[in-house]
C-alpha cells in the first residue's frame, strides 16, 4: 500500500495502528465481536509489521531511514525476544499449581477436562490405566 498510493511507509504503518486501535475501542467499548475483533487484529499485523519493516530496511531515497535488512531484522528479534522474556518474568495475573501450570477457574475450565478425560477413555477402551 505505501508503495502502490504513495502515502509512504510511516503514514501506511500509523494507518494500520489506527486501525487496530479503534478495533481496540470497538472490542472494549462497543461490543464488537471478540472473535471477529480478533481475527481482524491478526490479519492487519502483518501489513502494520510490513510497514514499519520497510521503514527501517528501505533506503532514504525512497522513503526508509536506510538500516537495511540485517539490521531491521536483528531490531525485530530483539524486541521479540525482549517482550517474550518479560513477559515469562511477569507471570502477573495467573494462578498456578506447582508444577508451575496455569490453573483453571469457575465450571466451564473443569467440564472441558472432565470431558476430555472421558473421551481419553472411550479412545483407550474403557480402561483407566
Amino acid at each position: 500500500m505505501a508503495e502502490k498510493f504513495a502515502p509512504g511507509y510511516l503514514a501506511t504503518g500509523v494507518l494500520f495502528g489506527m486501525i487496530i486501535i479503534s478495533l481496540a475501542i470497538g472490542y472494549f467499548f462497543l461490543s464488537l465481536d471478540p472473535i471477529l475483533g480478533f481475527w481482524l487484529v491478526y490479519i492487519l499485523t502483518r501489513p502494520l509489521g510490513a510497514s514499519f519493516g520497510d521503514l527501517m530496511s528501505q533506503p532514504v531515497q525512497y522513503g526508509g531511514l536506510g538500516l537495511g535488512p540485517v539490521a531491521t531484522s536483528a531490531l525485530f528479534l530483539t524486541a521479540i525476544v525482549t517482550i517474550v522474556i518479560f513477559m515469562s518474568v511477569r507471570q502477573e495475573g495467573e494462578d498456578r499449581d506447582r508444577r508451575g501450570w496455569p490453573i483453571g477457574k469457575g465450571k466451564p475450565w473443569r467440564e472441558f477436562h472432565g470431558r476430555r478425560r472421558s473421551a481419553l477413555r472411550r479412545l483407550a477402551g474403557g480402561r483407566t490405566n
